[in-house]
């Protein structure tokens, strides 16, 4: 049970692996933190070490493997549990990498999502909790259980006051027609949660290369509006801002993002800074830019509402629902 449960930040994200284990105590839950000694040589070998006894316990791996060497100590991590007789290890992914090579775009392309569930389930993982992936048929790749967090319940309230605040007039966004689905979940969300209505529009775009976007036209009405975009990932942020270009030509009051995953890779942070986006507001699945633009909210609830339901066999979509 949840006596002996520990667990470990593999990446050293030792902020978000407090936040977990102070939400899960604050519940009256057990759990203990580990200790890792994690090690990267001067010729790029990795070493971990586990500081404490895990023998006969549940062990949670906490990291977010965006990166070789993260990715190398996740699976030293397994394997290193696994010989020290863990009784069960169950990774927690707040991010996961590769997620959007999830099916084959070339004839004889790998598929990188599943390669890596491959890999880690190989070396002994028995769950994984995860956080917005990409795919949802992505969890399909696992023939283990997966327990997956789906972002709308990080900012379900945050988009709620943001609606009380404009007195109705908010429209939330997608910066492609794929994200429709994910507009129409936050929607009904909302409106279980607070009674809030809101109407969504899409932005669709015309891409002349990978991260270049070169026209965007806005479906639906957004004039006289405050216009929040959703996704899962802002990567250079091309697209986000040139939807928020888009918008506000067309008459919008302002606009922000909302994204789970916070990449922010190549020219991102100079892209949020010059576009018409107020803020860019993150999850904390991966180290956010220290940037006036860009804000944080943290996962920690979510990932502990998982733990929780893990160790005691509760029902994790009450969790997620109290």
């Amino acid at each position: 049970m949840g006596k002996k449960s520990i667990i470990f930040s593999v990446d050293g994200r030792l902020d978000l692996r407090d936040d977990v284990v102070a939400y899960i105590r604050g519940r009256l839950k057990k759990i203990h933190k580990g200790t890792m000694n994690n090690r990267v040589f001067k010729d790029g070998e990795v070493n971990v070490n586990f500081q404490d006894s895990i023998r006969g316990r549940r062990v949670y791996l906490l990291t977010s493997p965006n990166t070789a060497v993260n990715r190398e100590m996740l699976m030293f991590a397994i394997d290193a549990a696994r010989r020290a007789s863990a009784k069960e290890i169950v990774l927690i992914l707040p991010f996961m990498p590769y997620a959007r090579q999830d099916k084959m775009d070339q004839p004889r392309g790998a598929i990188g999502a599943r390669v890596l569930s491959g890999v880690w389930e190989f070396l002994g993982c028995d769950k994984v909790i995860t956080l917005e992936l990409h795919a949802e048929q992505i969890q399909g790749f696992f023939k283990i259980p997966v327990t997956h967090i789906k972002g709308k319940y990080l900012f379900a309230d945050y988009v709620a006051n943001k609606a009380r605040e404009y007195g109705g007039d908010v429209v939330l966004a997608s910066a492609d027609a794929g994200g429709g689905k994910r507009l129409e979940k936050m929607v009904e969300l909302v409106h279980k949660r607070h009674g809030i209505g809101i109407p969504f529009v899409f932005a669709h775009k015309t891409r002349v290369e990978d991260n270049k976007v070169e026209k965007m036209v806005v479906i639906g009405d957004v004039k006289g509006k405050y216009v929040i975009f959703l996704d899962d990932m802002l990567d250079t942020g091309g697209t986000l801002c040139a939807a928020a270009g888009g918008v506000m030509e067309s008459g919008a009051l302002g606009c922000e993002g909302i994204v789970t995953h916070v990449l922010a890779s190549g020219d991102a942070v100079s892209n949020i800074e010059n576009s018409p986006l107020n803020t860019l507001m993150g999850s904390n699945s991966l180290i956010i830019p220290t940037h006036p633009k860009f804000t944080q909210i943290s996962a920690a609830s979510e990932i502990g509402k998982a733990i929780i339901a893990e160790d005691y066999n509760l029902s994790h979509n009450k969790l997620q629902d109290s």
